[in-house]
């Protein structure tokens, strides 16, 4: 495994965190036990889309669900995507990111090999569409959060609530995004 040194040039950082880079198997068992991801693609225009997927991996390729929506017209212009998974183990964040072609899938024999249709999803949408996913570029990156208990990094008290937006007038801050509790079956 890789180390580079990571870059932060805030005042009183710790210049001495590392960035450890994944190999890609270690990015496969990653991308193998996590179920929910993001699919980034590019709309007719150009401009950037971001969608939350349900997704399964097989046999080197990551296979999703959807319904007939943007992401099939999308690909069908624009087979370029990129697909991100994060997560976090104690104080061990990490995350990886895919960049390949994506294309809807139409063989009934993939569709049965991959298991995609058994995928469910919170969205009461029916998905009766798949898309693969073929990875080109697979990176993965894992690092050690700032200001856990147990490390040297020196940690100021607490004096009371944080203002996150001290300073900038609530006009101008921006909008938290609205979210629903987690789906329960």
């Amino acid at each position: 495994m890789e180390e580079t040194d990571m870059v932060d040039s805030s005042p009183g950082a710790n210049r001495d965190h590392r960035i450890e880079q994944l190999t890609t198997a270690e990015c496969w068992a990653l991308l193998e036990r996590t179920r929910m991801g993001r699919l980034a693609l590019l709309d007719a225009s150009g401009a950037p889309e971001l969608f939350p997927v349900n997704y399964t991996s097989h046999e080197g390729f990551l296979y999703i669900r959807t319904a007939n929506d943007s992401k099939l017209r999308h690909i069908r212009v624009n087979p370029g995507v990129a697909f991100e998974v994060d997560g976090n183990e104690d104080d061990i964040h990490w995350s990886v990111v895919v960049r390949g072609a994506a294309a809807q899938v139409t063989t009934d024999d993939e569709i049965r090999r991959s298991g995609v249709s058994q995928l469910t999803t919170a969205s009461v949408t029916i998905k009766p569409f798949y898309i693969r996913l073929a990875p080109s570029v697979l990176t993965g990156r894992r690092f050690r959060e700032r200001g856990v208990p147990g490390r040297e990094e020196p940690t100021a008290p607490a004096t009371g609530p944080v203002d996150r937006g001290a300073g900038v007038p609530r006009s101008t801050r921006p909008n938290p995004i609205p979210h629903l509790p987690p789906f329960e079956e």
